[in-house]
């Protein structure tokens, strides 16, 4: 299961963890991400799932890199999943309320990557930042052009199209940095507005995150 967490619905949200806990069979062993400081601090007093994180002695598709600080639980089992799925170097991309990318190299090393704004928070910023700016559907101006004749489309153009070419350029940058082509999977609710957009191939698989999760077992004494 996947849950969205707002900061205004905490309680709501340990309820539904907590009847979901209840709900598991005995001798249930189930695993949790969460980068949602009460509801993983919710989760470690409540004891009855595993709070995975990159460095809890479980066996996970890849490994963090020296070196590499302050990575969101999401981003690192995103890229195991996305190295499981790709079996070689790659970049795990997440495309939500911030756009994320996670390298990790041919021998499985999460060796870092970028987060930048994600759409709908791009969107919202220019709106309330610009007097004569204005939220708009995110989806690409009519035809696909990036050339607006109406503030609207200009909007359109900037927000999901740039967005694409964002994504673009970053994951070309970082394959020179990394110096070798990676394979892109990625997820996230805002995916499916720029992926037809992105002139790369990029594989979609919601349950990253999910998959790593299921597959992750307890290191051997």
């Amino acid at each position: 299961r996947t849950l969205r967490c707002d900061a205004g619905a905490l309680d709501e949200r340990t309820r539904w963890l907590k009847a979901l806990l209840d709900a598991e069979p005995e001798g249930a062993q189930p695993v949790a991400c969460s980068v949602v400081p009460g509801l993983t601090d919710w989760l470690r007093q409540d004891g009855r799932a595993h709070v995975a994180t990159p460095r809890d002695g479980w066996r996970w598709p890849a490994r963090q890199g020296e070196g590499v600080e302050g990575m969101g639980a999401d981003r690192f089992f995103a890229a195991c999943g996305a190295y499981a799925r790709a079996n070689r170097a790659c970049v795990a991309l997440t495309v939500g309320t911030a756009t994320t990318f996670t390298v990790v190299d041919a021998t499985g090393v999460v060796r870092g990557g970028a987060i930048a704004a994600g759409l709908q928070t791009t969107m919202k910023a220019l709106a309330a930042a610009g007097a004569q700016l204005f939220e708009v559907g995110l989806e690409a101006p009519p035809g696909g052009r990036a050339l607006g004749s109406k503030t609207k489309e200009a909007l359109q153009s900037g927000l999901v199209l740039g967005h694409a070419a964002l994504i673009e350029g970053l994951v070309e940058r970082l394959e020179a940095e990394l110096g070798t082509p990676c394979a892109v999977w990625a997820m996230g609710g805002l995916l499916r507005v720029v992926q037809p957009h992105v002139r790369r191939r990029v594989e979609e698989d919601e349950w990253l995150i999910l998959r790593t999760l299921a597959q992750g077992a307890p290191e051997a004494p």
